[in-house]
Protein backbone atom coordinates (compact mmCIF):
# COMPACT_ATOMS: atom_id res chain seq x y z
CA UNK A 1 0.00 0.00 0.00
CA UNK A 2 1.75 3.22 -1.32
CA UNK A 3 2.02 6.13 1.16
CA UNK A 4 -1.21 8.09 -0.22
CA UNK A 5 -3.54 4.82 -0.21
CA UNK A 6 -2.38 4.59 3.73
CA UNK A 7 -2.97 8.48 4.52
CA UNK A 8 -6.77 8.28 2.98
CA UNK A 9 -6.98 4.75 5.02
CA UNK A 10 -6.45 7.07 8.27
CA UNK A 11 -8.79 9.71 7.38
CA UNK A 12 -11.83 6.79 6.69
CA UNK A 13 -10.94 5.78 10.40
CA UNK A 14 -11.05 8.62 12.04
CA UNK A 15 -14.72 9.96 9.80
CA UNK A 16 -16.31 6.50 11.60
CA UNK A 17 -14.85 7.29 14.66
CA UNK A 18 -16.22 10.75 15.18
CA UNK A 19 -19.62 8.98 13.47
CA UNK A 20 -19.79 6.69 16.66
CA UNK A 21 -19.28 9.96 19.11
CA UNK A 22 -22.09 11.70 17.41
CA UNK A 23 -24.25 8.50 18.10
CA UNK A 24 -23.04 7.90 21.90
CA UNK A 25 -23.30 12.43 22.28
CA UNK A 26 -27.34 11.94 21.34
CA UNK A 27 -27.65 8.70 24.30
CA UNK A 28 -25.52 10.86 26.66
CA UNK A 29 -22.86 7.91 26.83
CA UNK A 30 -20.82 9.49 28.72
CA UNK A 31 -18.35 7.02 29.18
CA UNK A 32 -18.51 5.78 25.48
CA UNK A 33 -18.14 9.37 24.60
CA UNK A 34 -14.89 9.57 26.44
CA UNK A 35 -13.29 6.56 24.95
CA UNK A 36 -14.01 7.20 21.73
CA UNK A 37 -12.36 10.64 22.21
CA UNK A 38 -9.46 8.86 23.64
CA UNK A 39 -9.62 6.70 20.26
CA UNK A 40 -10.03 9.96 18.20
CA UNK A 41 -7.07 10.90 19.80
CA UNK A 42 -4.59 8.66 19.01
CA UNK A 43 -5.18 8.29 15.47
CA UNK A 44 -4.67 12.24 15.20
CA UNK A 45 -1.54 12.30 16.42
CA UNK A 46 -0.11 9.06 14.78
CA UNK A 47 -1.50 10.63 11.85
CA UNK A 48 -0.03 13.94 12.10
CA UNK A 49 3.09 12.59 13.02
CA UNK A 50 3.66 10.49 9.74
CA UNK A 51 2.45 13.15 7.78
CA UNK A 52 4.82 15.69 9.37
CA UNK A 53 8.07 13.47 9.73
CA UNK A 54 7.55 11.91 6.59
CA UNK A 55 4.99 12.68 4.13
CA UNK A 56 4.70 16.48 4.18
CA UNK A 57 8.92 16.25 3.62
CA UNK A 58 9.39 14.61 0.51
CA UNK A 59 6.57 16.50 -1.54
CA UNK A 60 7.88 19.77 -0.72
CA UNK A 61 11.11 18.59 -2.18
CA UNK A 62 9.52 17.43 -5.22
CA UNK A 63 7.01 20.03 -5.23
CA UNK A 64 7.03 21.55 -8.87
CA UNK A 65 5.73 25.18 -7.90
CA UNK A 66 5.19 27.73 -4.94
CA UNK A 67 1.62 26.45 -5.00
CA UNK A 68 2.36 22.98 -3.93
CA UNK A 69 4.84 24.56 -1.05
CA UNK A 70 2.26 26.32 0.34
CA UNK A 71 -0.05 23.26 0.43
CA UNK A 72 2.41 21.87 3.18
CA UNK A 73 2.73 25.11 4.96
CA UNK A 74 -1.17 25.41 4.98
CA UNK A 75 -1.34 21.84 6.56
CA UNK A 76 0.79 22.42 8.77
CA UNK A 77 -0.96 24.76 10.33
CA UNK A 78 -3.72 23.31 10.61
CA UNK A 79 -2.26 20.29 12.40
CA UNK A 80 -1.24 22.84 15.11
CA UNK A 81 -4.92 23.78 15.65
CA UNK A 82 -5.87 20.40 15.61
CA UNK A 83 -3.05 19.24 18.37
CA UNK A 84 -4.66 22.53 20.85
CA UNK A 85 -8.04 21.43 20.68
CA UNK A 86 -7.18 17.87 21.22
CA UNK A 87 -5.28 19.23 24.29
CA UNK A 88 -7.97 21.32 25.13
CA UNK A 89 -10.41 18.70 25.27
CA UNK A 90 -8.06 16.10 26.43
CA UNK A 91 -8.31 18.09 30.05
CA UNK A 92 -12.48 18.15 29.93
CA UNK A 93 -15.07 16.17 31.85
CA UNK A 94 -17.11 14.71 28.69
CA UNK A 95 -19.96 15.57 30.61
CA UNK A 96 -19.36 19.03 30.34
CA UNK A 97 -21.77 21.26 27.89
CA UNK A 98 -18.96 22.85 26.14
CA UNK A 99 -17.37 19.22 25.40
CA UNK A 100 -19.33 18.64 22.87
CA UNK A 101 -18.82 22.03 21.67
CA UNK A 102 -15.45 21.75 20.98
CA UNK A 103 -15.72 18.09 19.97
CA UNK A 104 -17.96 19.76 17.07
CA UNK A 105 -15.39 22.43 16.22
CA UNK A 106 -12.28 19.59 15.92
CA UNK A 107 -14.74 17.56 13.58
CA UNK A 108 -15.04 20.81 11.46
CA UNK A 109 -11.17 20.92 10.75
CA UNK A 110 -10.74 17.64 10.13
CA UNK A 111 -13.07 17.23 7.28
CA UNK A 112 -11.91 20.79 6.28
CA UNK A 113 -8.25 19.59 5.85
CA UNK A 114 -8.90 15.90 5.01
CA UNK A 115 -10.78 18.00 1.89
CA UNK A 116 -7.62 19.72 1.13
CA UNK A 117 -5.48 17.05 1.43
CA UNK A 118 -7.41 14.42 -0.90
CA UNK A 119 -8.51 17.00 -3.23
CA UNK A 120 -5.45 19.04 -3.70
CA UNK A 121 -2.43 18.11 -1.92
CA UNK A 122 -2.89 14.14 -2.80
CA UNK A 123 -3.36 14.55 -6.64
CA UNK A 124 -0.32 17.02 -6.54
CA UNK A 125 1.80 14.40 -4.73
CA UNK A 126 1.08 11.70 -7.39
CA UNK A 127 2.44 13.97 -10.17
CA UNK A 128 5.14 14.90 -8.72
CA UNK A 129 6.43 11.70 -6.78
CA UNK A 130 6.77 8.36 -8.78
CA UNK A 131 5.22 5.31 -7.98
CA UNK A 132 8.09 3.71 -6.46
CA UNK A 133 8.82 7.04 -4.49
CA UNK A 134 5.00 6.64 -3.33
CA UNK A 135 5.31 2.50 -2.37
CA UNK A 136 8.52 3.43 -0.26
CA UNK A 137 6.68 6.10 1.58
CA UNK A 138 4.17 3.63 2.60
CA UNK A 139 6.63 1.61 3.87
CA UNK A 140 8.03 4.24 6.04
CA UNK A 141 4.72 5.43 7.06
CA UNK A 142 3.56 1.86 8.44
CA UNK A 143 7.16 1.03 10.28
CA UNK A 144 6.67 4.25 11.84
CA UNK A 145 2.94 3.92 12.77
CA UNK A 146 3.81 0.24 14.29
CA UNK A 147 5.73 2.32 16.45
CA UNK A 148 3.27 4.64 17.41
CA UNK A 149 0.58 2.49 17.38
CA UNK A 150 1.72 -0.65 18.68
CA UNK A 151 -1.23 -3.61 17.79
CA UNK A 152 -3.18 -5.14 21.04
CA UNK A 153 -0.85 -7.66 22.61
CA UNK A 154 2.04 -6.68 20.65
CA UNK A 155 5.29 -4.77 22.26
CA UNK A 156 6.05 -1.23 20.69
CA UNK A 157 8.64 -1.59 18.33
CA UNK A 158 11.86 -0.05 19.20
CA UNK A 159 12.96 3.12 18.10
CA UNK A 160 16.82 2.75 18.29
CA UNK A 161 19.33 -0.24 18.03
CA UNK A 162 20.63 0.93 21.29
CA UNK A 163 17.69 0.95 23.16
CA UNK A 164 17.67 -2.39 22.30
CA UNK A 165 21.00 -3.42 23.11
CA UNK A 166 20.35 -1.93 26.64
CA UNK A 167 17.78 -3.94 27.68
CA UNK A 168 19.19 -7.09 26.07
CA UNK A 169 22.62 -6.55 27.64
CA UNK A 170 23.78 -10.02 29.57
CA UNK A 171 25.79 -7.86 31.47
CA UNK A 172 23.09 -5.36 32.43
CA UNK A 173 21.15 -8.06 33.72
CA UNK A 174 23.67 -9.63 35.56
CA UNK A 175 24.26 -6.50 37.35
CA UNK A 176 20.45 -6.55 37.78
CA UNK A 177 20.25 -9.43 39.10
CA UNK A 178 23.64 -10.13 41.11
CA UNK A 179 22.48 -10.06 45.22
CA UNK A 180 24.06 -7.20 47.05
CA UNK A 181 25.35 -4.79 44.14
CA UNK A 182 24.27 -1.89 43.66
CA UNK A 183 20.84 -2.94 44.26
CA UNK A 184 20.18 -0.60 47.45
CA UNK A 185 19.00 -3.40 49.32
CA UNK A 186 20.82 -4.71 52.73
CA UNK A 187 20.85 -8.40 53.29
CA UNK A 188 18.27 -10.43 55.25
CA UNK A 189 19.34 -11.14 58.72
CA UNK A 190 18.63 -14.73 58.07
CA UNK A 191 21.16 -14.53 55.19
CA UNK A 192 23.66 -12.77 57.50
CA UNK A 193 23.65 -15.09 60.33
CA UNK A 194 23.99 -18.15 58.32
CA UNK A 195 27.20 -16.09 57.02
CA UNK A 196 28.28 -15.63 60.15
CA UNK A 197 27.89 -18.95 61.26
CA UNK A 198 29.29 -20.40 58.11
CA UNK A 199 32.78 -18.50 58.55
CA UNK A 200 32.71 -19.23 62.64
CA UNK A 201 32.57 -22.83 61.95
CA UNK A 202 35.19 -22.62 58.75
CA UNK A 203 37.65 -20.71 61.68
CA UNK A 204 37.12 -23.46 63.81
CA UNK A 205 37.83 -25.95 61.21
CA UNK A 206 41.03 -24.53 60.61
CA UNK A 207 42.11 -23.90 64.40
CA UNK A 208 41.20 -27.52 64.49
CA UNK A 209 43.43 -28.53 61.94
CA UNK A 210 46.18 -26.40 63.04
CA UNK A 211 46.20 -27.65 66.37
CA UNK A 212 46.57 -30.95 65.03
CA UNK A 213 49.03 -30.27 62.61
CA UNK A 214 51.29 -28.39 65.60
CA UNK A 215 50.63 -31.56 68.11
CA UNK A 216 51.86 -33.95 64.94
CA UNK A 217 54.73 -31.38 64.61
CA UNK A 218 55.78 -31.76 68.38
CA UNK A 219 55.42 -35.03 68.33
CA UNK A 220 57.48 -36.00 65.17
CA UNK A 221 60.00 -33.53 66.70
CA UNK A 222 59.84 -35.11 70.15
CA UNK A 223 60.06 -38.66 68.36
CA UNK A 224 63.28 -37.63 66.67
CA UNK A 225 64.67 -35.86 69.84
CA UNK A 226 64.45 -39.44 71.87
CA UNK A 227 65.68 -41.21 68.92
CA UNK A 228 69.07 -38.84 68.93
CA UNK A 229 69.11 -39.44 72.79
CA UNK A 230 68.93 -43.18 72.19
CA UNK A 231 71.35 -43.46 69.53
CA UNK A 232 73.70 -40.63 71.35
CA UNK A 233 73.43 -43.13 74.23
CA UNK A 234 73.96 -46.44 72.31
CA UNK A 235 76.98 -44.87 70.80
CA UNK A 236 78.38 -43.89 74.09
CA UNK A 237 78.06 -47.41 75.68
CA UNK A 238 79.47 -48.89 72.26
CA UNK A 239 82.75 -47.11 72.98
CA UNK A 240 82.93 -47.53 76.45
CA UNK A 241 82.56 -51.47 76.29
CA UNK A 242 85.05 -51.30 73.48
CA UNK A 243 87.82 -48.90 75.45
CA UNK A 244 87.51 -51.51 78.48
CA UNK A 245 87.96 -54.39 76.55
CA UNK A 246 91.54 -52.71 74.97
CA UNK A 247 92.34 -52.19 78.28
CA UNK A 248 92.00 -55.60 79.91
CA UNK A 249 94.49 -57.60 77.66
CA UNK A 250 97.10 -54.89 78.98
CA UNK A 251 96.50 -55.83 82.51
CA UNK A 252 96.52 -59.44 82.00
CA UNK A 253 99.98 -58.59 80.31
CA UNK A 254 101.00 -56.55 83.39
CA UNK A 255 99.61 -59.94 85.51
CA UNK A 256 102.08 -61.73 83.18
CA UNK A 257 104.99 -59.96 83.54
CA UNK A 258 104.83 -60.12 87.56
CA UNK A 259 104.44 -63.68 87.14
CA UNK A 260 107.43 -64.06 85.08
CA UNK A 261 109.68 -61.78 87.84
CA UNK A 262 108.12 -63.59 90.73
CA UNK A 263 109.20 -67.03 89.04
CA UNK A 264 112.76 -65.67 88.40
CA UNK A 265 113.21 -64.56 91.93
CA UNK A 266 111.81 -67.82 93.58
CA UNK A 267 114.78 -69.60 91.39
CA UNK A 268 117.40 -67.75 92.39
CA UNK A 269 116.35 -67.78 95.89
CA UNK A 270 115.98 -71.63 95.51
CA UNK A 271 119.35 -71.84 93.71
CA UNK A 272 121.44 -69.82 96.35
CA UNK A 273 119.95 -71.83 99.11
CA UNK A 274 121.27 -75.38 97.36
Amino acid sequence: MNAIELLKKDHRTVESLFESFEKAKEKEEETSKAELFASIKEELDAHAQVEEEIFYPAFDRAAGNDDDKELVLEAGEEHKQVKTLLAELEGMDPADETFDAKMKVLKDNIEHHVKEEEGEMFPHAQKQLSADALEQLGQRIAARKEQLQPQPGRPAARVSASRSQSTSSPSSRARATAPGRRSGRKSSPTSSGSSRTARGLSRGASARAGSRSAGSRRSSSSGSSRSRTASSSSSRGRSRSGSSSSRKPSTSSRRGSSSSRGGRSSGGSRSGRG
